[in-house]
């Protein structure tokens, strides 16, 4: 393993290392640098904040200076300019004396080098060498680099072969940095004069490190010549350092690959060519598409080859260079199909068809609306067993999946292919059924319309049989990942995501199951319900009984609990399933709270109880939440820990009392002492509340504006009529304001919690937080648009131009962007509410209606995300 020198501040580079040592002296160049880079930070913003200064001594001489004389500003301008000028200069020099003491420590370094490399030990000389890569990465200028690799292209013709191994090294861990070189054409002759050497290792050396700069070499004639020179070679270390060295040139260089195409070919077909030498070299023809002369002649030979060398081998390992030359070459891709399909029926070998299947998968992953021959696939799945066994029909099948999701009308237009595949659909192997469901699962929710019935009856059905015909020899072929993950599974959330109206039967059959599969068999079958059930929330609430009897069953006292993961999942299934019933939620909550009351009694059960009351929160259930924290509380080991659970208590008794319609005023009081707790939980850790503190803060705010409206239009109901008052106007339009600023403020909140530069993160936990922020942003520009159309003539009364606009082009724009939003039920609501209004066609009838809204934005259950519950250190 190579010796790495470390620039940390580890043990080798504490003060008891030598001064003048090469670890000292990377320490001292890292350490300044990082000063150098902080001192700039720093000095950036002196000047930063020196030039706000100025600007206010400025506008402060100039605002006087209108009252008293012209010239009472001039000194403070002057005063300020030269303090900037002067603070410019001195960071330019900073800076030009940093670069220079940076450029004497790299001298400094490569002349400790020299010293290393002149010594008589060859220890030493390798050590040495081994600075020189760490030196070019750390300070990749040109004249580094350049000194550096021609001090290296010296030393490499006059050495031993393991300084010359270390060289090499050097070579291909700087290989992008060496292309900064000057002087190329000096590097290269003093490399290229060891390949004249009698010592096949160190010719062997030679070609390796100018096989690891190839594109320096792309247009050296000289050293295509030594290369084809050295392929007459026998000894077999130069053999593999010449193989590499053409294989990397091939693919950058049309020059030699126009001059060596025919020399392969005529090696390969000579009968004195090991074996192996031939597979390597057949291996080349894939770089050998620069333009269409070479790549048609490669692909020719390609095909003499076939018939010239038919073993198994052979055959697979060209047919994969003829589909990585088409590939590359897009003008051969449906010739190349059609060879493949040919070549594969007539050859029965069942390695040499699992290879064409694979490269006609490859082809159709990069051009799947290409033309395929349908007709030969489904042939070969018509073959009897004793052709053909399941893994070739597997490779045909997932085949036909890649391209079901394009050239659906293809399969579609002929109804054998769709019997074809239902009859695989009920096949004893799992993976020949479950690549069958999948297919016919894209040709589904590719096609327009579902008008026909038939199919789609027909596809319940078969998922349904499927379903109930899973034994327990089945569930073997599955471990607990891999069948949570199955594209069964996966199909069934496709299909019910696009077409929810087929739910009902579908998850009937999954609840069905309790009892006749294992426990991790129906967790699985329940997080896929779970997933698609915001699309389709009724289909469970006629199995809510079936699932309250397996609680009971689970969390029975006379029974020993052992899996509490499938209890978390029944209890989700079923917050989903009635997130958005808000009538129905204290009478599931009534049905709930038994089983939880016993499961809060289990012993080693507190962490799966805190988890159920998260989720319970997550989805509106504040009663339950409040009756697990108030038993938990008593249960924590931490005073940390008793004041986290009595926040989370707090927050779940304000919520379930704002929800069931009492008094919120006095609710919202509780909110500082919520906060309170909060701190106090995190005081003696590092741990962070800023997420939890602004949430509660803003959700208290949104409250207090919505209670203050509400108050506001009950009062002055009389006067809001055709005519409204002066006085009213302005208070209103105060209202109207304070719901603009508290929308830019959830939007602030979700710009600083998730930056532009992390949107491509997939943490569902943050998506979550995003989208609930979200909702509460459309519902205060919702009240917006609501008091602009009704009382402004839809006039935007924003102060700041850069506010949310709250016209109905851009009141739900935020959701079209992630349609996790469109789950919540504030968003729902929202909806509703927008499209009712959009019915009122005067303004007499708008202040109940208002009213009526207000309520119904009040009396949603709050759903709180994830990151909530997240304490961040």
């Amino acid at each position: 393993m190579d010796r790495v020198p470390s620039l940390s501040s580890s043990s080798l580079l504490s003060s008891t290392l030598p001064p003048n040592s090469l670890f000292s002296l990377f320490s001292s160049l890292s350490a300044s640098k990082e000063q150098h880079g902080a001192v700039g930070s720093l000095t950036g913003g002196n000047v930063a904040s020196s030039n706000t200064a100025a600007g206010g001594v400025a506008s402060s001489g100039t605002t006087s200076s209108g009252s008293s004389s012209s010239g009472g500003g001039a000194p403070g301008v002057t005063a300020s300019s030269q303090s900037s000028s002067t603070t410019t200069t001195t960071i330019n020099l900073n800076v030009s004396l940093d670069s220079k003491e940076e450029e004497k420590e790299c001298s400094y370094i490569i002349m400790e080098i020299d010293k290393g490399i002149r010594s008589s030990n060859l220890g030493d000389q390798v050590e040495s060498i081994m600075f020189y890569s760490q030196l070019i990465r750390y300070h990749p200028t040109t004249m580094v680099v350049t000194s550096i690799i021609i001090k290296l292209a010296d030393i490499f013709r006059n050495c031993s072969n393991i300084v010359r191994y270390r060289i090499l090294k050097v070579f291909q861990e700087c290989s992008t940095e060496v292309h900064r070189l000057s002087n190329i054409d000096e590097v290269l002759k003093r490399i290229h004069s060891v390949t004249l050497s009698n010592d096949p290792l160190a010719r062997a050396l030679a070609l390796r490190v100018l096989g690891s700069v190839p594109h320096l070499i792309a247009d050296k004639l000289y050293v295509h010549h030594t290369i084809r020179t050295s392929m007459q070679t026998h000894d077999e270390v130069e053999a593999d350092a010449n193989y590499f060295v053409m294989d990397r040139l091939c693919e950058v260089s049309p020059v030699f690959s126009d001059s060596i195409i025919e020399k392969i070919n005529t090696i390969i077909q000579t009968i004195e060519t090991p074996p192996i030498t031939k597979l390597k070299y057949t291996r080349l023809f894939r770089h050998m598409h620069h333009n269409h002369l070479i790549s048609n002649q490669s692909r020719s030979m390609l095909i003499e080859l076939l018939d010239l060398y038919p073993s198994v081998v052979q055959v697979t390992l060209i047919l994969d260079t003829l589909n990585t030359l088409a590939l590359k070459h897009r003008l051969y891709v449906n010739e190349h199909i059609t060879f493949l399909i040919n070549y594969i029926s007539k050859d029965p070998r069942i390695k040499v068809k699992l290879t064409g299947l694979k490269c006609l998968q490859r082809l159709a992953k990069s051009s799947p609306h290409s033309i395929y021959p349908f007709k030969n696939l489904f042939e070969m799945l018509k073959e009897p067993n004793q052709n053909y066994n399941n893994l070739l029909r597997y490779h045909c099948l997932s085949l036909i999946s890649l391209l079901s999701t394009v050239q659906y009308d293809s399969v579609l237009a002929d109804q054998q292919y769709i019997d074809l595949l239902f009859e695989y659909c009920m096949h004893s192997s799992q993976r020949l059924s479950e690549q069958s469901v999948e297919i016919i699962t894209n040709l589904l929710l590719e096609q327009n319309n579902d008008q026909n019935q038939t199919l789609f009856n027909r596809y319940i059905d078969t998922i349904c049989n499927i379903l109930s015909n899973i034994n327990q020899l089945q569930q073997q072929q599955y471990n607990n990942q891999s069948f949570k993950e199955s594209k069964l599974l996966t199909s069934i959330i496709n299909f019910l995501k696009r077409y929810p109206q087929y739910s009902q039967e579908i998850t009937g059959t999954m609840i069905s199951l309790f009892g006749k599969l294992s426990n991790d068999s129906m967790r699985c079958l329940l997080h896929c319900i779970s997933i698609y059930i915001p699309y389709c929330k009724a289909s469970v609430h006629s199995h809510l009984d079936t699932l309250l009897t397996q609680l009971t069953t689970l969390i029975h006292p006379t029974t020993s609990i052992n899996d509490s993961k499938l209890i978390m999942s029944i209890f989700i299934t079923i917050f989903r399933a009635y997130d958005e019933y808000f009538d129905l939620i204290p009478k599931i909550t009534d049905s709930l709270l038994p089983p939880i009351e016993q499961l809060v009694l289990v012993p080693g059960y507190q962490w799966c109880c805190y988890q159920l009351a998260k989720q319970s929160q997550r989805h509106g259930f504040h009663l339950i939440a409040k009756s697990i924290y108030s038993v938990l509380i008593n249960r924590v080991d931490t005073e940390s820990n008793y004041f986290w659970l009595q926040s989370l208590l707090s927050i779940a008794n304000i919520e379930y009392s704002i929800a069931s319609g009492q008094s919120i005023t006095p609710l919202l009081a509780e909110c500082n002492t919520t906060l309170l707790s909060f701190k106090a939980s995190c005081s003696h850790s590092e741990k962070s509340i800023i997420f939890q503190e602004q949430y509660i803060q803003q959700r208290e705010q949104y409250l207090y504006n919505l209670l203050n409206l509400k108050l506001f239009l009950v009062q002055n109901s009389g006067e809001l009529g055709s005519a409204v008052s002066t006085r009213v106007s302005a208070t209103l339009s105060k209202k109207l304001l304070q719901f603009q600023t508290l929308a830019k403020q959830f939007s602030q909140f979700i710009s600083k919690l998730f930056p532009s530069s992390f949107r491509h993160l997939e943490c569902k936990e943050l998506q979550e937080a995003k989208s609930i922020l979200e909702t509460y942003s459309i519902s205060c520009n919702l009240i917006v648009y609501f008091l602009n159309n009704a009382y402004f003539n839809g006039q935007d009364l924003s102060t700041n131009h850069n506010s949310n606009q709250s016209d109905n082009n851009n009141i739900f724009g935020s959701a079209s962007i992630d349609s996790l939003v469109e789950r919540f039920p504030l968003y729902k609501i929202c909806k509703y509410l927008f499209q009712q209004f959009q019915q009122q066609l005067s303004a007499n009838g708008v202040i109940p209606f208002l009213c009526d809204s207000i309520d119904i934005l009040l009396s949603i259950p709050a759903n709180y995300p994830s990151q909530f519950f997240t304490q961040i250190y």
